[in-house]
């Protein structure tokens, strides 16, 4: 129950980045509409996909170790629905229109062991994801938060042996089952389509939970061409 009240507390902070303005303002408040724009001499569009990669850190809760992380994900919006959601009388500008129409998609790849992922480790968890988020985007800065069913497999500890030489060996068991993944992600924008940032994850499953920070870099489909 307390990992869930984590993950509501957490969708309820960047529900409300999502109600704080309606989309259809324009970019001098520094809320871009769903429509291309013209930025510095090119034009981008607004609330496009975007792609990240992120490294770090996670605390693996079977051996109370700190393991190494790799995350790599595809965020995307369903453009004809989000047009229909935003579109639609009966929900009230600036409110639930604005957040239902920056709904988006994920699907990705987590990593998480106690050696880095192009080392060999028996202790590792697997994670693909597909899953739903909110998204808020400016000019600067690009906040998601996303929450996904996982499918993962991999091994997790079980206990140590010391044998009578003082040699310790340690013991695992491999497994594959289904779990969930939340992510919360700000990025610094150092282009309107590139940018660094950072990302706080958490990934529950009954044999291989970990909660991390990761660093990331942001890529986004955004660039259509410059102005000539």
């Amino acid at each position: 129950m307390r990992k869930l009240k984590y993950i509501v507390i957490i969708f309820l902070f960047f529900n409300n980045l999502a109600f704080a303005q309606d989309p259809t303002q324009d970019a001098q408040n520094n809320v871009l509409v769903f429509d291309e724009f013209v930025y510095k001499g090119k034009i981008y569009q607004s609330y496009s996909n975007w792609f990240s990669v992120g490294v770090g850190k996670s605390y693996y809760t079977g051996t109370t170790e700190i393991d190494d992380g790799l995350n790599i994900s595809y965020n995307f919006h369903l453009k004809r629905l989000n047009s229909i959601i935003s579109k639609q009388n009966s929900l009230p500008k600036g409110s639930m229109r604005s957040a239902m129409s920056k709904l988006c998609f994920t699907v990705g790849y987590h990593y998480s062991s106690d050696a880095t992922f192009i080392a060999r480790s028996t202790q590792k968890l697997n994670d693909f994801y597909l899953g739903l988020g909110l998204r808020k985007e400016t000019l600067h800065s690009n906040y998601a938060f996303f929450v996904a069913p996982t499918y993962s497999y991999g091994n997790y500890y079980r206990y140590s042996q010391r044998l009578q030489d003082d040699q310790v060996v340690r013991w695992y068991t491999s497994f594959q089952n289904y779990g969930l993944y939340a992510k919360a992600e700000y990025t610094y924008k150092l282009l309107y389509d590139l940018g660094i940032g950072v990302a706080a994850y958490a990934n529950f499953n009954s044999k291989y939970t970990v909660y991390g920070v990761q660093l990331q870099i942001y890529f986004s489909g955004a660039f259509k061409g410059q102005i000539k």
